[in-house]
């Protein structure tokens, strides 16, 4: 369940850089009904970018969500392209391990990293509702196999799995405006991505103070 002002940095980062292809965290904890809470996006790369400074980047995003009495639930991804959209999530089957291993000491029993996928053609708040393509997750149980688990077709979701079992996503009531508010004051202007912060280390990436979270 993403809540009311969960989605500002998603959205700050396809803002920003609408036409690149764009790697960020979701951040996010269990409610009391063990219902999945996202409290916060976190951009980080607006390049694909691997290698050390990616484990840098999993390394601090890992510490800021302890910090914070939060887990990493996932990252989300973004291209111009349907095609490209689509394409990435197996490249990025790998940082969705690296990401398990690293929340086994501190979360040992929370579920598999998810991978969401952006449609960058629902950038309008109004359509909040399908700004996810597809959502995957790590199929413990097929060799880890990466699994459909949501789609927005239709409207409902779906599994690619034999066990059939999909993934609910439901946004807060007040999305819609909090993104509409923040959209007109042309906020996404201001929004520091990790790779950002690597250029110019005085800018924030967490954008703690942007988003008021």
């Amino acid at each position: 369940f993403f809540e009311e002002r969960s989605l500002l940095g998603l959205y700050g980062h396809l803002f920003k850089f609408p036409d690149s292809p764009l790697f960020g965290a979701v951040l996010g904890k269990e409610g009391d009904d063990r219902q999945t809470l996202i409290k916060s996006t976190i951009p980080l790369f607006h390049r694909p970018l691997f290698g050390t400074l990616l484990d840098v980047a999993l390394d601090l995003i890992n510490v800021l969500a302890n910090k914070q009495g939060l887990r990493v639930v996932g990252f989300y991804t973004a291209s111009a392209t349907e095609t490209l959209s689509e394409s990435i999530a197996p490249a990025l089957k790998p940082i969705l391990k690296q990401q398990k291993t690293r929340s086994l000491s501190s979360h040992p029993d929370a579920p598999p990293p998810l991978l969401f996928v952006v449609d960058n053609t629902q950038m309008d708040p109004s359509t909040i509702h399908n700004i996810f393509r597809s959502v995957y997750k790590l199929d413990e149980g097929a060799g880890e196999k990466l699994e459909v688990v949501q789609t927005s077709a239709g409207g409902s979701s779906s599994s690619s799995s034999s066990s059939g079992s999909g993934l609910a996503i439901g946004f807060d009531d007040n999305s819609i405006s909090a993104l509409e508010s923040e959209i007109d004051r042309s906020f996404w202007t201001l929004v520091v991505d990790f790779e950002d912060h690597v250029a110019d280390p005085s800018k924030d990436w967490t954008n703690s103070s942007l988003f008021h979270l």
